[in-house]
């Protein structure tokens, strides 16, 4: 490693400003019932970290549903050679026979409804949302 000069170095002076931030949101009163507030320093990363913790009213169900999907499966041990070492050019000409196996799978899907502003002790108009069919945002 070469030594560096004094006079071969570029010093630049760099004047930086404490900038503060905050984070804010507003909760309505009926979101604070059973709710909690965590901290906790995490080491790893040098951090805080703030956790809000409250619970919304909804309704949880699940579906269930049969699929038939297909495997796909080179037939013999040829087709699978041919698969791995013969050219495309080859392969146009004579493709690899793939043999499909069918197999059925339960799949299962949780739906969520839920109303994030409903006061059980006011607003019972928002409780029709729950009767609707139809409405459910699914996840697989």
């Amino acid at each position: 490693m070469k030594a560096v000069r004094p006079d071969e170095m570029d010093v630049r002076r760099l004047m930086l400003q404490k900038i503060e931030f905050a984070v804010s949101r507003r909760l309505e009163g009926h979101c604070l019932q059973d709710a909690s507030l965590e901290t906790y320093l995490d080491h790893e990363a040098n951090s805080m970290v703030v956790q809000f913790r409250a619970y919304l009213y909804g309704q949880e169900s699940v579906v269930e549903s049969d699929e038939i999907d297909h495997l796909s499966f080179p037939a013999t041990w040829f087709e699978q050679f041919k698969g791995q070492y013969f050219p495309r050019w080859l392969l146009k000409r004579f493709p690899v026979v793939q043999k499909k196996y069918p197999y059925h799978r339960k799949v299962i899907t949780k739906l969520m409804k839920v109303c994030p502003h409903l006061n059980v002790k006011s607003q019972y108009d928002h409780l029709e949302f729950f009767l609707k069919e139809g409405l459910y945002a699914v996840s697989k």
